[in-house]
Protein backbone atom coordinates (compact mmCIF):
# COMPACT_ATOMS: atom_id res chain seq x y z
CA UNK A 1 0.00 0.00 0.00
CA UNK A 2 1.54 3.30 -1.00
CA UNK A 3 1.18 6.49 0.98
CA UNK A 4 0.33 9.80 -0.64
CA UNK A 5 3.27 12.08 -1.38
CA UNK A 6 2.48 15.74 -0.86
CA UNK A 7 5.40 17.76 -2.15
CA UNK A 8 6.46 19.18 -5.49
CA UNK A 9 8.30 16.05 -6.67
CA UNK A 10 5.41 13.67 -6.02
CA UNK A 11 4.69 13.15 -9.71
CA UNK A 12 8.25 12.02 -10.33
CA UNK A 13 8.35 9.58 -7.41
CA UNK A 14 5.24 7.79 -8.60
CA UNK A 15 6.84 6.84 -11.92
CA UNK A 16 7.59 3.11 -12.08
CA UNK A 17 10.71 1.47 -13.45
CA UNK A 18 13.90 3.16 -14.53
CA UNK A 19 17.52 2.41 -13.85
CA UNK A 20 20.42 4.63 -13.04
CA UNK A 21 22.93 4.48 -15.82
CA UNK A 22 26.00 6.61 -16.10
CA UNK A 23 24.99 10.18 -15.34
CA UNK A 24 26.38 12.47 -17.99
CA UNK A 25 24.90 15.81 -16.96
CA UNK A 26 24.13 17.63 -13.75
CA UNK A 27 20.40 17.21 -14.39
CA UNK A 28 18.34 14.06 -13.94
CA UNK A 29 15.44 12.73 -15.93
CA UNK A 30 12.46 11.16 -14.12
CA UNK A 31 13.69 7.61 -14.74
CA UNK A 32 16.98 8.35 -13.00
CA UNK A 33 15.22 9.97 -10.05
CA UNK A 34 13.27 6.77 -9.35
CA UNK A 35 16.61 5.06 -8.69
CA UNK A 36 17.37 7.63 -6.00
CA UNK A 37 14.06 7.14 -4.21
CA UNK A 38 15.54 5.35 -1.20
CA UNK A 39 18.21 8.01 -0.68
CA UNK A 40 15.67 10.80 -1.13
CA UNK A 41 13.50 9.30 1.60
CA UNK A 42 16.11 10.46 4.12
CA UNK A 43 15.56 14.07 3.11
CA UNK A 44 12.82 16.37 4.32
CA UNK A 45 9.99 17.43 2.00
CA UNK A 46 11.58 20.89 1.73
CA UNK A 47 14.91 19.37 0.62
CA UNK A 48 13.22 17.13 -1.93
CA UNK A 49 11.30 20.11 -3.33
CA UNK A 50 14.56 21.97 -3.86
CA UNK A 51 16.21 18.94 -5.48
CA UNK A 52 13.34 18.30 -7.86
CA UNK A 53 12.98 21.93 -8.86
CA UNK A 54 16.68 22.47 -9.55
CA UNK A 55 17.94 19.11 -10.78
CA UNK A 56 14.86 17.62 -12.44
CA UNK A 57 12.71 20.56 -13.49
CA UNK A 58 15.89 22.47 -14.34
CA UNK A 59 14.75 25.66 -12.69
CA UNK A 60 17.29 28.34 -11.87
CA UNK A 61 17.84 29.30 -8.26
CA UNK A 62 16.05 32.61 -8.82
CA UNK A 63 12.96 30.74 -10.06
CA UNK A 64 13.10 28.28 -7.16
CA UNK A 65 13.47 31.20 -4.75
CA UNK A 66 10.21 32.68 -6.06
CA UNK A 67 8.34 29.37 -6.15
CA UNK A 68 9.30 28.43 -2.58
CA UNK A 69 9.22 32.04 -1.32
CA UNK A 70 12.71 31.81 0.14
CA UNK A 71 15.66 34.16 0.26
CA UNK A 72 18.70 33.51 -1.94
CA UNK A 73 21.13 32.97 1.01
CA UNK A 74 18.67 30.56 2.64
CA UNK A 75 18.29 28.59 -0.59
CA UNK A 76 22.08 28.41 -1.12
CA UNK A 77 22.54 27.20 2.46
CA UNK A 78 19.92 24.48 1.94
CA UNK A 79 21.52 23.37 -1.33
CA UNK A 80 24.89 23.04 0.41
CA UNK A 81 23.33 21.02 3.26
CA UNK A 82 21.45 18.79 0.80
CA UNK A 83 24.69 18.03 -1.08
CA UNK A 84 26.39 17.17 2.20
CA UNK A 85 23.52 14.90 3.25
CA UNK A 86 23.42 13.11 -0.11
CA UNK A 87 27.18 12.53 -0.09
CA UNK A 88 26.84 11.07 3.38
CA UNK A 89 23.85 8.90 2.44
CA UNK A 90 25.64 7.49 -0.63
CA UNK A 91 28.80 6.92 1.41
CA UNK A 92 26.89 4.90 4.01
CA UNK A 93 24.94 2.99 1.31
CA UNK A 94 28.17 2.16 -0.51
CA UNK A 95 29.59 0.60 2.65
CA UNK A 96 26.72 -1.72 3.58
CA UNK A 97 28.36 -4.73 1.91
CA UNK A 98 31.68 -4.05 3.62
CA UNK A 99 29.91 -3.81 6.95
CA UNK A 100 28.07 -7.10 6.39
CA UNK A 101 31.35 -8.78 5.39
CA UNK A 102 32.97 -7.41 8.55
CA UNK A 103 30.11 -8.77 10.68
CA UNK A 104 30.44 -12.19 9.05
CA UNK A 105 34.21 -12.39 9.43
CA UNK A 106 36.17 -10.40 12.01
CA UNK A 107 33.55 -8.66 14.14
CA UNK A 108 33.08 -11.43 16.71
CA UNK A 109 36.83 -11.65 17.31
CA UNK A 110 37.14 -7.92 18.00
CA UNK A 111 33.83 -6.63 19.41
CA UNK A 112 31.34 -7.70 22.07
CA UNK A 113 27.76 -8.55 21.15
CA UNK A 114 26.59 -5.23 22.66
CA UNK A 115 29.10 -3.26 20.56
CA UNK A 116 28.01 -5.10 17.41
CA UNK A 117 24.39 -4.32 18.27
CA UNK A 118 25.21 -0.61 18.68
CA UNK A 119 27.22 -0.40 15.45
CA UNK A 120 24.46 -2.18 13.54
CA UNK A 121 21.81 0.12 15.01
CA UNK A 122 23.88 3.19 14.12
CA UNK A 123 24.52 1.92 10.62
CA UNK A 124 20.80 1.75 9.94
CA UNK A 125 19.58 4.75 11.97
CA UNK A 126 22.56 7.19 11.99
CA UNK A 127 21.22 8.62 15.24
CA UNK A 128 22.07 7.85 18.88
CA UNK A 129 18.44 8.52 19.79
CA UNK A 130 17.05 6.08 17.22
CA UNK A 131 19.79 3.52 18.00
CA UNK A 132 18.81 3.80 21.66
CA UNK A 133 15.18 3.14 20.83
CA UNK A 134 15.95 0.21 18.52
CA UNK A 135 18.46 -1.49 20.82
CA UNK A 136 16.75 -0.77 24.13
CA UNK A 137 19.91 0.74 25.62
CA UNK A 138 20.11 4.25 27.06
CA UNK A 139 21.71 6.94 24.92
CA UNK A 140 24.58 7.15 27.41
CA UNK A 141 25.25 3.41 27.02
CA UNK A 142 24.99 3.73 23.21
CA UNK A 143 27.62 6.49 23.21
CA UNK A 144 29.90 4.57 25.57
CA UNK A 145 29.68 1.33 23.57
CA UNK A 146 30.16 3.26 20.33
CA UNK A 147 33.38 4.86 21.64
CA UNK A 148 34.64 1.48 22.91
CA UNK A 149 33.93 -0.17 19.56
CA UNK A 150 35.62 2.65 17.67
CA UNK A 151 38.70 2.35 19.87
CA UNK A 152 38.83 -1.44 19.33
CA UNK A 153 38.57 -0.97 15.56
CA UNK A 154 41.50 1.45 15.76
CA UNK A 155 43.61 -0.87 17.94
CA UNK A 156 42.99 -3.84 15.63
CA UNK A 157 43.63 -1.66 12.57
CA UNK A 158 40.31 -2.35 10.90
CA UNK A 159 40.63 0.94 9.06
CA UNK A 160 37.71 0.65 6.68
CA UNK A 161 35.24 0.11 9.54
CA UNK A 162 37.01 2.69 11.69
CA UNK A 163 36.63 5.27 8.91
CA UNK A 164 33.01 4.31 8.28
CA UNK A 165 31.96 4.63 11.92
CA UNK A 166 34.04 7.74 12.49
CA UNK A 167 32.07 9.28 9.64
CA UNK A 168 28.79 7.99 11.09
CA UNK A 169 29.74 9.48 14.46
CA UNK A 170 30.60 12.85 12.93
CA UNK A 171 27.32 12.99 11.00
CA UNK A 172 24.91 12.09 13.77
CA UNK A 173 21.47 13.56 13.08
CA UNK A 174 22.59 15.23 9.86
CA UNK A 175 19.75 13.48 8.09
CA UNK A 176 16.06 13.99 8.65
CA UNK A 177 15.67 13.08 12.30
CA UNK A 178 12.55 10.92 12.03
CA UNK A 179 10.55 10.01 8.94
CA UNK A 180 7.01 11.36 9.20
CA UNK A 181 5.67 7.79 8.95
CA UNK A 182 7.86 6.70 11.87
CA UNK A 183 6.51 9.28 14.33
CA UNK A 184 3.71 7.06 15.53
CA UNK A 185 5.92 3.99 15.55
CA UNK A 186 8.44 5.75 17.80
CA UNK A 187 5.79 7.07 20.17
CA UNK A 188 5.65 10.65 18.94
CA UNK A 189 2.23 11.95 18.07
CA UNK A 190 1.83 14.51 15.34
CA UNK A 191 -0.23 17.53 16.47
CA UNK A 192 -2.59 17.05 13.50
CA UNK A 193 -3.37 13.50 14.63
CA UNK A 194 -4.50 14.47 18.15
Amino acid sequence: MSSPITYVGSAIETIKGGRIEEIESQYFDPDQVVGFRQAFSFLSDKDRDILYLIFVSRKRQMEVKKILKRSQPSLCYDIRKIRHRLKYIFYVFSNFDSFINFLNSAALDILTDEEICVLTSLMYTTSFTMASYVSGYTQVKIRCLFKQALEKLKIHKVWDMYELFSTVGENQNSLKRIHKYDKLRFGKVNKRNK
